[in-house]
């Protein structure tokens, strides 16, 4: 199966191009995590014994863990930098560390998650047949049998949509505002017109991502016409619009496709949207 192509820099700006030509081992860790620190004398092990031969790789999820990484293993193998975590969120990552054996072509042969001796065994006896390299000498009985990984980092609540927001292929196709560090972004909807003055939640592309988790039909499925212009309405500016709302995704569903001829507010967000602020007003 063939593994995503990436360019990734080491802290130096040594850029790494895969696939590489060559068989490669890729090292997905990260320096906060207990597993991932135990598997590094064994990448270090592999990068001395092999390196020559494959290109071994650790691929960091944090910039100054990866500084801290590199200099307490005294790494041989490039530490790259994947702090963006845009290669780890394309290559599904739920666990570090993820060891990844590919072939000169980029084709996925072989990967295991967490800490598992048998694996590290098994995975050397290939190296060694791939390389016609000796076995390096390890001390097998001071490790484990196994340990459960981490977290990725790239699957922590809001990063993992914030990434969704930002590949190739992400459902959000809105123009994108950019807001000054020093400007209330409060502030500066009103002035844009995109709000009355009230405090509203602002709809950053992983807030639009989880709201679409609410429904099943495309983001961009033209669904109502909004007067007095009468422009098209798509589920898109509908979840954008719920999150300026304060909605839950679990709100924003159509029991039945909307009316082209209704305007989107007869949606379940907007309408309670509608109800919380009249209460609100009620109770003034």
């Amino acid at each position: 199966m063939p593994l995503p192509s990436f360019s990734l820099a080491t802290a130096d700006g040594s850029l790494h191009h895969f696939p590489t030509g060559r068989h490669a081992l890729l090292c997905f860790v990260k320096e906060d995590c207990p597993t991932c620190v135990l598997s590094m004398p064994l990448i270090q092990a592999a990068a001395e014994a092999f390196g020559e031969s494959i290109d071994i790789w650790c691929i960091g999820q944090d910039a100054e863990g990866n500084a801290r990484l590199a200099a307490t293993f005294a790494l041989a193998a490039p530490m790259l930098d994947d702090s963006s975590l845009h290669v780890s969120y394309r290559y599904d990552l739920d666990t570090v560390p993820t060891i990844i054996l590919a072939d000169a072509i980029g084709d996925e042969l072989d990967r295991f998650i967490g800490f598992g001796r048998s694996d590290w065994q098994a995975l050397f006896q290939r190296l060694i047949t791939v390389t016609l390299s000796p076995a390096p000498v390890i001390d097998w009985s001071r490790y484990p049998e196994s340990r459960p990984g981490c977290g990725s980092k790239s699957v922590e609540p809001g990063i993992a949509e914030r990434l969704e927001a930002e590949m190739e292929g992400s459902p959000i196709r809105a123009r994108r505002i950019d807001v000054g560090e020093s400007d209330d972004i409060f502030e500066f909807m009103f002035e844009q017109g995109l709000t009355d003055g009230l405090p509203v939640v602002p709809p950053t592309p992983e807030r639009v991502v989880r709201m679409l988790t609410g429904t099943k039909r495309d983001p961009q499925e033209v669904v109502g016409i909004v007067p007095p212009n009468l422009a098209p309405v798509t589920v898109e500016k509908i979840a954008i619009n719920a999150v300026m709302a304060g909605c839950k995704p679990s709100t924003c569903q159509w029991s039945s496709p909307p009316s082209r001829q209704s305007p989107p507010s007869s949606s379940t967000c907007t309408a309670s949207s509608r109800r919380r602020t009249s209460r609100r007003r009620s109770s003034s």
